[in-house]
């Protein structure tokens, strides 16, 4: 019985069929290792990637007056709130003039007194705002000078 045991690993059947197991353990082992985060990491977080949009006078629909810059708030983001987004105001009309009101849906949320390129906290739902882009609305002078609203992409 000895030596057929002997034989039955000599077989290069066997053999192949062993080291095939042997090859898919050490295979699983590795990419088990690693993390399911650090494939994230290597590719960026999509829920932190920014997202540029063109203010344009409401009055005319076409005097482009600058870009409104957004990235969502995340709990590891340096922020006084805890859910909304950024936005970065980059104003390159001279008579379009800080600071600056942003609000969405009629004025039911937004910020005030925002500055050129000042990181701005939106205390507004970001997916909604991604959904109508158009619906976000800058005033300049303090909220008592012209509007503009952000073009969708």
């Amino acid at each position: 019985m000895k030596y057929v045991y002997l034989n039955l690993f000599e077989s290069s059947t066997i053999k192949s069929f062993i080291i095939l197991i042997a090859f898919g353990l050490i295979t699983s082992m590795f990419s088990g290792c690693s993390s399911s985060t650090s494939a994230n990491d290597e590719d960026g977080d999509p829920e932190n990637e920014t997202r540029t949009f063109e203010l344009v006078l409401s009055s005319d629909g076409s005097t482009n007056v600058g870009t409104a810059t957004t990235e969502i708030i995340t709990p590891d983001s340096d922020a006084y709130i805890d859910e909304g987004f950024f936005i970065t105001l980059d104003i390159s009309a001279g008579d379009f003039e800080a600071p600056f009101d942003v609000s969405m849906r009629g004025g039911q949320c937004g910020t005030w007194d925002v500055q050129v390129d000042e990181k701005a906290e939106m205390p507004c739902d970001y997916d909604e705002f991604l959904a109508d882009p158009s619906d976000l609305k800058v005033t300049s002078e303090d909220g008592s000078g012209v509007e503009a609203y952000a073009e969708g992409s």
